[in-house]
């Protein structure tokens, strides 16, 4: 009986862990980040955030000019600048951005990610790094999944219509301040 709640407990606690808040950042960037991390860098072009781990980095790009040559030039001279070994380059496309990912080994023995992105709908440029162990290559690739460009909605203040009630005297009508013959004097 003992063993039946011990693993029903971990089994809720594993669930647990893997809830995600939804995380928006400037320029209408959203993805889902996994509970239990802190932010070690925000400011207006870089947002860094960290889990025990996993790291997560966000650096918008200059667009003008850019090409899938020099998108895949960058990628490459990121990677060297991890000291990262064993990589290759692939396409990679989710909903709202299109790019490339570079996947490698750094020193540590840890695998990175650097994706190089564009949107599809503007002309915004953003580079990715996600990097992780094996324990957490899941919630790393569901967090890159879960990155979108999505604009704010607008709630708009609902006007509550007036209505008079069953038994209330009827309301006297407001007489106009100006009467009609001196709106259309001539």
């Amino acid at each position: 009986m003992k063993r039946y709640i011990i693993s029903a407990v971990l089994a809720l606690c594993a669930i647990g862990s893997l809830c995600a808040t939804e995380y928006r950042w400037i320029r209408d960037i959203v993805f889902d980040a996994p509970e239990g991390g802190r932010i070690a860098y925000n400011s207006r072009n870089r947002l860094e955030m960290v889990w025990q781990d996993m790291a997560f980095i966000v650096h918008l790009l200059r667009t003008s000019g850019v090409s899938d040559d020099l998108l895949k030039r960058d990628l490459q001279r990121t990677a060297s600048g991890y000291n990262m070994y064993d990589t290759r380059t692939y396409k990679y496309e989710n909903g709202s951005f299109k790019g490339f990912c570079l996947e490698g080994t750094l020193p540590d023995g840890s695998t990175a990610n650097i994706y190089n992105l564009m949107s599809k709908k503007t002309s915004l440029g953003v580079q990715v790094t996600v990097n992780y162990t094996r324990d957490s290559q899941k919630e790393a690739k569901r967090l890159i999944k879960s990155l979108k460009e999505e604009k704010a909605k607008e709630k708009k203040p609902r006007i509550k219509q007036k209505i008079q009630k069953k038994d209330a005297p009827p309301k006297p009508i407001k007489t106009p301040s100006v009467s009609p013959a001196e709106l259309y004097e001539i």
